[in-house]
C-alpha cells in the first residue's frame, strides 16, 4: 500500500471545514494517545492550532465557554488563598489547557462518520494497551520501558495487576473500560466474517486484561456497559453469561476449585482476595482500599467545610498529606482523596465544583436528548455516550485525570458529546471541499 493511498485512507471522513492536516494530525493524536503523551499531545495541538478548523463556531463564541471562563476566573482566584501558590497554579495546567482542547477539537467530531473514525482509532490505539497488560502479566516484566531519551516511557509497574502502560491500577482499568463502548460497537456494524472474528478476540483478550487488573471500579461498571451496548435479543444469553460468571466468581472463593486449570485466569487471585475482603473486612488480605477511602473522603469533606468559597488550592491536599499534617499516615501513592468531585471542591472551592458539574451535565444532557430524537441504528453514539459514563465513574472513585494521556481523552470524549447535542443540517455534511 503506497504513502499516497494510505494518506487518501486518511482523509475519509473529513468533516466541513477541517483541513487535510488538521484531519490527520487529529486521527494520529488519538491513535498514540494511551502510548505517548508527549507524540500525542503535539499532534493534537497541531490539529487545534496550526491546522485548526476554520468553519463553525469558534471555540470563544460556543455558549458554554462562558461556563468554562467563569470557572477558570474562579480557579485563578483561589491562588491568592491557596496553601501553596506556586503548586496551585502549577495544577492549574491539569484544567485551564484542557478546556480549551475540549472547545478547539469539537468541529472534528461534528458528523456520525467522523466521530465513528475517531472511536475507531481509540480503539486501534488500545491495542498495545491490551498485549502490553497481558504480556507484563504473563512474563512478569517490572522494568519500565523508555525511548527517545526517557522522553517516552512506560512504567510496567505491578506486574501482577498487568498495569502495562499506565502508572496506576486504576488508569489501566478505566482506559480499557472507556475503550470498551467503542470495540462492541464496532460488532454492530457491517464486517466481514474475518473483521468480526478479530473484534471478538480483541474483546476477549480486553476482557482478561480487565479482570487480571483487580479493579473494583472497573468490574461493576463492565456489566453495565455490556448490557446497555446489547441488542436486546442479546439481553437473555448475556445475563445467563453473567449469572454463571458470578455463580463461578463465589465458588472460587469457597476454595473448592482452585486445582481446576485457568481458574486463576478466568478469576485472578487478586480479584478473588479483594472481593473476600469486601465481604469479610477482617480477612488476612493486605489490600487497604476500602480502608484507605473511609478515611481520605471524611478528612476531604472536612477540609470543603472549613475552605467552602476557594478552596485550599491545587495539590494543597497532597502538601498536607505528604507533611503528615492530616490524620492519616502519608504515602507517596495515596497524595489526594480518591475522588474527583472531592478533590475538585476542597482545591478550588463549591462554586467552581458546581460550574464544572453544569458545564459537564449539560453537554450530557443535550447529548442524550439528541441521541433520543434521532436515530443511532450502529450504536455510534450510544458508545460514546457509555464511554462518557465510563469516564464519569471512574472520576467520582479516582482521578485518572492526573495523567494527561486520560485527561485528553476524557474531554475529547466530551467534545463528541457537545458535538452530538449541537446538531444543525451543516454538520450532517461529510466533508469539506479539498483544502
Amino acid at each position: 500500500m503506497s504513502l499516497l493511498h494510505i494518506l487518501k485512507r486518511l482523509d475519509e471522513a473529513r468533516p466541513h471545514g477541517c483541513s487535510r492536516g488538521g484531519w490527520r494530525s487529529l486521527q494520529l493524536g488519538v491513535l498514540f494517545l494511551p502510548t505517548s503523551a508527549l507524540l500525542s499531545g503535539l499532534t493534537l495541538l497541531v490539529a487545534i492550532t496550526l491546522a485548526r478548523p476554520h468553519a463553525g463556531l469558534r471555540p470563544l463564541q460556543r455558549p458554554i465557554s462562558r461556563v468554562l471562563l467563569l470557572l477558570s476566573a474562579l480557579m485563578v482566584l483561589g491562588l491568592a488563598t491557596a496553601l501553596k501558590p506556586d503548586l496551585a497554579a502549577l495544577g492549574l495546567a491539569n484544567w485551564l489547557p484542557f478546556f480549551w482542547f475540549f472547545l478547539a477539537v469539537e468541529p472534528y467530531l461534528s458528523t456520525p462518520a467522523s466521530r465513528n473514525r475517531v472511536a475507531l482509532w481509540v480503539v486501534v490505539g488500545t491495542l498495545p494497551v491490551i498485549l502490553m497488560g497481558l504480556l507484563q502479566a504473563w512474563l512478569g516484566w517490572s522494568t519500565p520501558l523508555r525511548g527517545l531519551g526517557g522522553l517516552l516511557e512506560w512504567t510496567m509497574r505491578y506486574p501482577e495487576r498487568a498495569t502495562g502502560i499506565f502508572d496506576t491500577i486504576n488508569g489501566t482499568a478505566g482506559w480499557l473500560l472507556m475503550s470498551f463502548p467503542f470495540l462492541l460497537q464496532r460488532l454492530g456494524q457491517q464486517q466481514s466474517g474475518l473483521a468480526k472474528r478479530v473484534t471478538l478476540v480483541v474483546i476477549a483478550l480486553t476482557t482478561v486484561a480487565l479482570l487480571l487488573t483487580a479493579s473494583r471500579m472497573a468490574m461493576l461498571m463492565l456489566p453495565v456497559v455490556v448490557l446497555l451496548s446489547a441488542r436486546r435479543r442479546q439481553l437473555p444469553w448475556l445475563l445467563i453469561a453473567f449469572g454463571l460468571y458470578g455463580l463461578l466468581v463465589g465458588v472460587k472463593l469457597s476454595g473448592l476449585i482452585d486445582h481446576w486449570p485457568g481458574i486463576h485466569l478466568l478469576v485472578p487471585d487478586l480479584l478473588g482476595a479483594k472481593l473476600q475482603r469486601l465481604i469479610d473486612p477482617a480477612s488476612s488480605s493486605a489490600l487497604q482500599a476500602p480502608e484507605v477511602r473511609s478515611s481520605l473522603y471524611p478528612v476531604g469533606l472536612q477540609l470543603v467545610r472549613e475552605s467552602p468559597w476557594l478552596g485550599i488550592g491545587e495539590n494543597g491536599f497532597r502538601a498536607l498529606y505528604l507533611k503528615g499534617v492530616l490524620p492519616i499516615p502519608g504515602d507517596e501513592g495515596l497524595n489526594h482523596s480518591h475522588s474527583l468531585p472531592l478533590e475538585f471542591a476542597l482545591s478550588h472551592g463549591l462554586p467552581a465544583l458546581g460550574l464544572l458539574l453544569s458545564a459537564i451535565g449539560w453537554v450530557c444532557a443535550k447529548a442524550v436528548q439528541r441521541w433520543r430524537l434521532h436515530s443511532d441504528p450502529q450504536g455510534q453514539d450510544r458508545a460514546w455516550l457509555l464511554s462518557a459514563g465510563v469516564v464519569i465513574w471512574v472520576h467520582i472513585w479516582d482521578i485518572p485525570a492526573y495523567d494527561s494521556r486520560f485527561n485528553m481523552a476524557g474531554w475529547l470524549i466530551f467534545a463528541a458529546l457537545l458535538a452530538i447535542g449541537s446538531h444543525s443540517p451543516q454538520t450532517e455534511q461529510p466533508q469539506c471541499s479539498p483544502a
